[in-house]
């Protein structure tokens, strides 16, 4: 039997993912900046608004997923919940996800979205 080939080197055993708190607020803004940088585009995003959009009840109110290994945050995804009229659905909305350079390829970024 043919194994299918994976996309990915290997799974990160320890790895969690939970819903980020204003605490993480720093982790995330560290990771959203490596991702403009990435993306060679200016970041306005710091600690302090991100810990202020953690904390908001502002609708649609956005929720972020962080993953984290050896107690170190290494990935997030931004979303929030919306309504789309062509399929009449209310469903997830992906602002952003970033997955730290050197934990790409590992499943980091499905596991975020499997969540």
């Amino acid at each position: 039997m043919i194994k299918p080939k994976t996309h990915h080197r290997h799974k990160l055993d320890g790895m969690s993912i939970h819903k980020a708190s204003t605490q993480d607020a720093v982790d995330v803004a560290t990771l959203a900046q490596e991702l403009a940088d990435y993306e060679q585009a200016h970041s306005i995003c710091d600690a302090g608004r991100i810990a202020a959009l953690l904390s908001s009840t502002q609708t649609p109110q956005c929720e972020l997923l962080i993953a984290t290994y050896k107690n170190k945050t290494i990935a997030f995804a931004l979303y929030y919940v919306g309504y789309d009229l062509s399929s009449d659905t209310y469903g997830f909305h992906l602002a952003d996800i970033c997955v730290s350079h050197a934990y790409r390829r590992h499943g980091v970024g499905r596991s975020l979205m499997q969540n």
